[in-house]
């Protein structure tokens, strides 16, 4: 596809986002990740209400719940899945099984995710980081419950900066002033993303017409390479 042909043209190259400081290598690589951004998601399922924001979630998201094959049962419930290794996270669940054990204290679990996540009470690491103020946690559902705290303060802003007149959020790319720092954000995303060409808005029936979709006929050619897409 063109999309695709443009991909590969800006492969190589270093792309930061403006928002988060994410480097990506191309700029459609940069252009999915602002998505994460503006909560955009073109790619619509078939099957359910799921929408993605890239073609890889969507076809990840059917292969994993429309697919129908899901070889791999659990013998004490329900559960089926269609990963091997899912299947053993799983039944560890039911035997109590810990085979993950930290290494500076006796907690053990039997996720290696659970682990990861406890070892960070020792290395002080904290990877969450609010987009709002100098907040860092170690946990997800920690930042969920911080960043509704700024719902109240975000709203009480507003309101002063609509009797003041006052906007100390400058875009540094065109002097767009903002008032506060999401119509910022939501500027940047809108006004200067777009000299790359977008995916278009496709709904498939099935997990299969929307693989079929991502594989049609390679028209474009690259000029300076044997690459099509």
């Amino acid at each position: 596809t063109q999309y695709a042909l443009f991909c590969h043209t800006q492969s190589g190259k270093k792309h930061v986002c403006r928002i988060c400081d994410h480097k990506a290598l191309s700029k459609c690589s940069l252009n999915s990740h602002m998505k994460s951004h503006s909560g955009e998601k073109p790619y619509a399922c078939g099957s359910c209400d799921y929408r993605a924001a890239s073609m890889s979630q969507m076809k990840r998201h059917n292969t994993r719940n429309h697919s129908g094959d899901k070889p791999y049962a659990c013998t004490s419930c329900t559960f089926r899945t269609f990963q091997q290794e899912r299947l053993k996270i799983h039944t560890r669940a039911h035997s109590g099984e810990k085979r993950h054990a930290c290494d500076v204290c006796d907690f053990r679990s039997s996720r290696s995710f659970d682990l990861k996540r406890h070892k960070r009470t020792h290395t002080g690491e904290k990877p969450y980081a609010c987009d709002y103020c100098d907040y860092r946690t170690t946990q997800p559902g920690n930042m969920k419950n911080h960043v509704m705290k700024h719902s109240s303060e975000k709203t009480s802003e507003t309101h002063m900066v609509t009797q003041t007149g006052e906007k100390p959020y400058t875009c540094h790319d065109c002097g767009f002033r903002s008032a506060t720092k999401t119509t910022l954000r939501s500027h940047i995303v809108k006004k200067h993303t777009r000299d790359m060409p977008k995916a278009r808005d496709y709904k498939a029936q099935t997990g299969s017409d929307l693989n079929d979709h991502a594989g049609d006929e390679k028209k474009y050619v690259c000029n300076r390479c044997d690459y099509s897409g």
